[in-house]
């Protein structure tokens, strides 16, 4: 619908002869007499199909570019956490170290052994963090199921009620 100004502008998907579709800018006004009545329409298009198609890849680039950028926060704020973190379990595992040097105890050892394979986990992990951080690649390592279930099977005995 024309206003009551008796233009409008806007844009329009037109097809072409050849059935592809192009997006037009149109403007659109009404023909009059010399008495003001009405006689016709005209109406003016220009193919902003491209414009469009740039503005998108424009928009699109820029998204990305927004993403790329909060990864690289995330990857900063991961690795100052993972260096922070791998200090901490530096100063467990040299302390587990003396401890371990220090005692006779069979139990306290097995405890520090605990400790010491549970810091080192934390240590890959953190190692994963800062790959992450530097945007590293990972690169998958064999595990031995095993020795895993036996960890966990060690944790648990002493975590969970007998009764």
């Amino acid at each position: 619908m024309l206003c009551k100004a008796g233009k409008w502008v806007g844009e329009v998907a037109q097809k072409r002869k050849d059935g592809t579709e192009v997006i037009v800018e149109a403007c659109v006004s009404y023909l009059r007499n010399e008495k003001g009545n009405i006689i016709g329409m005209v109406s003016i298009n220009r193919d902003i199909t491209e414009q469009k198609r740039y503005a998108e890849e424009r928009q699109r680039l820029y998204e990305q570019l927004q993403h790329l950028q909060k990864m690289e926060s995330i990857g900063r704020l991961a690795g100052g956490i993972a260096h922070d973190f791998n200090n901490i379990l530096a100063a467990i595992l040299g302390n587990v170290k003396v401890a371990t040097e220090k005692t006779t105890d069979e139990k306290v050892t097995k405890y520090l052994s605990r400790i010491k394979a549970a810091s080192e986990r934390a240590s890959a992990l953190t190692q994963k963090l800062l790959g992450f951080a530097r945007q590293g690649k990972y690169v998958p390592a064999p595990v031995d199921l095993f020795d895993c279930v036996r960890n966990v099977v060690e944790m648990l005995e002493h975590t969970i009620d007998k009764r």
